[in-house]
């Protein structure tokens, strides 16, 4: 009977452990989450450019470099089309769920990325559940009035990008001018 209870008492102690062990692992897990999604939106360019390709067929580059951006941590599968030089990422999540702050500046950092840094691309696709947002490079061409390769310098980058995210106006202007937003 004392081997028993000793027993019971053993168990319950290591069961009360771990689960206080999983519960620490997790809430450090979530704190790290959102220090790298702001970590996401702060990557300049020098760190994101070891996923410069001259090509857009590159999909293990394409997977690093989105999974490296803002709207990281949204489930997501990832379809090229070659012919069309045409990338989509496929969310999924609801845009409804996720703040509109976010995506706002999703669209506006992630797809100046990848056409900064994946020079045959020409169209990016963002679906999400119910609505789709479309960017091409010649828009973006135009808003930026450059070549888009000029923002592998880091200063024009911080100048141009990473110092404009905090500027929901620009943002917005940015989205309406340079977005195509279908609902499904």
């Amino acid at each position: 009977m004392k081997k028993k209870n000793v027993l019971i008492i053993l168990l319950v102690a290591v069961a009360i452990i771990s689960i206080i062990f999983v519960r620490n692992i997790l809430t450090i897990n979530n704190q790290e989450n959102s220090f790298n999604q702001e970590e996401a939106l702060k990557s300049d360019i020098e760190n994101l450019s070891k996923y410069k390709s001259k090509y857009m067929g590159d999909a293990s580059n394409f997977l690093n470099l989105n999974n490296r951006l803002a709207l990281y941590d949204i489930p997501k599968t990832f379809q090229l089309y070659p012919d069309e030089l045409m990338a989509e990422i496929n969310y999924e999540e609801a845009a409804s769920n996720i703040d509109e702050g976010k995506i706002k500046r999703g669209l506006f950092y992630n797809s100046t990325a990848n056409f900064v840094l994946i020079d045959n691309l020409k169209v990016l696709k963002l679906n999400f559940k119910e609505v789709s947002y479309t960017i091409s490079r010649e828009k973006l061409e135009k808003w930026y009035g450059k070549e888009l390769s000029s923002l592998q310098d880091y200063e024009q980058w911080k100048k141009e990008v990473a110092d404009k995210l905090s500027d929901t106006e620009y943002i917005d202007k940015f989205i309406k001018e340079n977005v195509e937003i279908k609902n499904k």
